[in-house]
């Protein structure tokens, strides 16, 4: 049987994806906001998540 892991306690955060320089969508620590078309720039929105991961590496869980 594996141990839980608790989460570790988190600052508050908030990203926001720009295009360009258009606010798109926000989200955040308590918050999810996006325009109304953001699904029109469903493939920025996708590359911008990629690029967070890519800087910071993706967790690994075992």
């Amino acid at each position: 049987m594996s141990a839980i892991q608790e989460a570790p306690t988190l600052r508050p955060w908030h990203v926001t994806v720009y295009v360009l320089g258009r606010g798109i969508l926000t989200i955040g620590e308590h918050e999810l906001v996006g325009i109304p078309s953001a699904m029109e720039f469903a493939p920025e929105i996708r590359a911008a998540a990629q690029h967070l991961l890519t800087f910071i590496g993706e967790e690994k869980f075992e």
